[in-house]
């Protein structure tokens, strides 16, 4: 969210004592230096002055964003947001505002903040002196919910980090022999790592910028704690690397046959223009299909790209080296419309359904249809209103709005309900199926 209250507990992050400072910073200080490497002084770190007592972390952007609530900038060598980027480049990390739940309620935090938290972890909850979480309560987080198989060892044979298992709310292991507790955070273009070693009283923080070295704040963590405990180094970084050049040359060779199974000299069965809308998934957000310069377009959360043409009601977006690439498949209802689409998501296909504009559903506009209407055997049906839960047949199913003064039943996917207006008032309701149209007037 963009608006909200800091979740972290206050007595946290607001004036930091020196002797915390110092007990932490002098068992966990690093400091990089970009000619030699890594390297460690605790002395020089635990005696450097204590900043000014500060609370810098929000739960809204505080940077200068545009009317789409993005932070102004160019991608990478000046091109434009949302354009596909070529394989190799790197775009510029944005922070993006997010109007919905967020990651830890979109905290935007810094070390210095992220160092209190730290150090409330490894003290059971206290902060100067203060108990500000309930011991009883970080220990629960720690308790096994969740069991995880040795994937490294048995993929790759690497045998350091063993037996995790999820608590509530942080990652627990045994990395190589010292007790780790772990959570990561991510949003597009940052990624962060807090991590501590309780029985060690040792806590890492890790904080990366760009999403093409996100994969760098696990072996970081993995290597400061290493070094911490004088343990032998561990080739995070070649491992990592070789991992990444192996996939970015599967990466290109997949994009040579990317247009296998494509289906040739088909065209779309319907026109552009009807399969323009927004379409929704409760979990997964809307998807919004536009007009582009030269046919459609896509818009998932900010990632903007354009829809070529596949075959039949498949479209297709650019392969980006960052976002990938999405396959859109388009349905057709009983009724000829395009009333959904699938995507592939995660570990399944996702479908998402058109978005009925807000002003169909209001109840304003849902109580006009409300009234008797006699049917063709001059019987009465009951069209029914409650506020906040629509329309419905008294004795019959719920009308769904779909279309201006055209309803849906949920379970008869080629029923339409419509209704006639004439001077502003309703006069008749129509079913139609796929028998034929039935006429029901208003009763006066």
């Amino acid at each position: 969210m963009c608006e909200g209250e800091i979740v972290l507990p206050r007595a946290i992050c607001q004036t930091r004592g020196s002797r915390d400072r110092g007990a932490v910073l002098r068992k966990a200080g690093t400091d990089y230096n970009s000619g030699s490497g890594l390297s460690i002084n605790r002395e020089a770190v635990g005696n450097r002055p204590a900043p000014k007592p500060h609370f810098r972390s929000t739960g809204h952007v505080a940077l200068h964003t545009d009317d789409r609530g993005q932070h102004q900038g160019s991608g990478a060598g000046g091109a434009v947001l949302g354009a596909p980027r070529q394989h190799g480049t790197v775009p510029t990390a944005l922070l993006h505002c997010r109007g919905a739940i967020a990651p830890a309620g979109a905290i935007n935090s810094n070390v210095q903040d992220l160092s209190r938290w730290v150090i409330a972890l490894l003290n059971k909850g206290k902060v100067d002196g203060k108990q500000v979480i309930p011991e009883a309560v970080l220990r629960e987080t720690m308790a096994p919910s969740l069991a995880m198989p040795n994937s490294a060892l048995e993929s790759r044979g690497w045998g350091e980090n063993l037996n995790q298992y999820y608590g509530m709310g942080r990652w627990v292991s045994s990395y190589r022999g010292h007790l780790l507790a772990l959570h990561g955070g991510d949003l597009p273009g940052f990624h962060s790592q807090i991590s501590i070693m309780p029985n060690d009283n040792l806590g890492v923080i890790v904080l990366v910028i760009g999403d093409h070295v996100a994969p760098l704040y696990n072996g970081l963590t993995y290597d400061i704690y290493e070094r911490l405990l004088g343990l032998s180094l561990t080739p995070w970084s070649e491992r990592l690397n070789e991992i990444r050049l192996k996939n970015k040359a599967a990466g290109t060779k997949a994009c040579a046959v990317a247009d296998v199974g494509r289906v040739p000299d088909t065209k779309p069965s319907h026109p552009f223009d009807d399969y323009v809308g927004e379409f929704e998934h409760r979990a997964y957000g809307v998807v919004t299909v536009a007009r582009g310069e030269k046919g459609l377009s896509f818009d998932f959360h900010g990632i903007k790209m354009p829809l070529s043409h596949f075959h039949y009601d498949r479209f297709d977006t650019p392969d980006d080296e960052q976002d990938g690439k999405f396959s859109l498949n388009f349905r057709t209802n009983p009724m000829g419309e395009i009333d959904s689409l699938d995507i592939s998501l995660d570990e399944a296909a996702v479908t998402f359904t058109r978005r009925v504009p807000p002003a169909l559903s209001s109840d304003a506009t849902l109580q006009t249809y409300a009234g008797t209407y006699i049917s063709p055997s001059g019987g009465k049906t009951v069209l029914t209103f409650q506020p906040g839960k629509g329309l419905s047949i008294r004795c019959g199913p719920d009308l769904q709005p779909w279309r201006p003064n055209q309803f849906r039943v949920k379970e008869f996917p080629d029923v339409v309900f419509s209704f006639t207006v004439e001077a502003g008032k309703v006069v008749a309701m129509r079913e139609r199926d796929p028998s034929g149209e039935y006429v029901f007037p208003r009763s006066p």
